[in-house]
């Protein structure tokens, strides 16, 4: 029996969900492992391709309920802030780099009440730190 095609909807989800595990990997290739542990997502069609990544995360990878965004709430937050300079819809193809760069920074270094008014770059360079300290004393 010959497998049928995939409709041409279905192979475009699977070849953006290709490219989207292509810059996952390649976004968290230099992250320690023992950070990467879960990853949660909604349902589009980006994470058609789910499979590509799921190694990287022990615990699993996890996909919030349809039309129940409190599940992503930090995402959903990150989101909000991230559309003061790229509204919803937006062609991300118009954008070099360097912009999206600077947005990236910009969201980064914003304090945030649920960091305690830190930033989400001071949260992440801690535990990155701490990983570091702890990784030096167990092997010494």
């Amino acid at each position: 029996m010959t497998p049928r095609p995939l409709p041409r909807r279905a192979r475009a989800a699977r070849s953006l969900g290709a490219l989207l595990a292509a810059a996952l990997l390649a976004g968290l290739a230099d992250l320690p492992a023992e950070r990467l542990l879960t990853l949660t997502w909604d349902q589009g069609n980006e994470m058609a391709r789910h499979d590509l990544v799921a190694h990287l995360f022990p615990e699993g990878v996890f996909f919030a309920y349809a039309g129940c965004p409190w599940q992503r709430g930090t995402n959903e937050n990150s989101n909000g802030l991230a559309r003061q300079y790229l509204p919803r819809n937006s062609d991300l193809s118009v954008h070099t780099d360097e912009d999206l760069r600077r947005i990236e920074t910009l969201l980064n270094t914003r304090p945030r009440k649920t960091l305690g008014w830190k930033t989400p770059a001071e949260v992440f360079d801690e535990q990155l730190r701490s990983l570091q300290q702890t990784g030096v004393a167990s092997t010494g």
